[in-house]
């Protein structure tokens, strides 16, 4: 139903289960895809043994602290400024439509 030209490129990559897997940074990729040489695997990953393990994710009440700057923002640049706060529910509709 669709010319080449309005294909993705994906249709066009020739895959198959005949082509051998390669270590990509990503995980396993097709042999001659771009990510194959793009983003080759890490020579050598380093375990740290005795490192603390992450903080919980997220991080419950955690708010900036207040600049030491001195700058004096316009109205405009307050709205802008506040138009760019994020709360806990709206950042995670946004990560489910992405």
């Amino acid at each position: 139903p669709f010319s080449d030209a309005d294909r993705p490129m994906i249709c066009s990559m020739g895959i198959g289960k005949d082509i051998p897997l390669v270590d990509s940074l990503l995980g396993k990729v097709q042999q001659g895809s771009p990510l194959s040489y793009q983003q080759p695997p890490k020579e050598k990953v380093k375990a740290l043994h005795n490192a603390p393990p992450p903080p919980p994710l997220p991080l419950q009440d955690y708010r900036l602290k207040p600049s030491e700057c001195m700058f004096v923002c316009s109205r405009k640049q307050q709205l802008h400024m506040k138009s760019l706060q994020v709360t806990l529910e709206m950042s995670q509709s946004i990560e489910c439509a992405t």
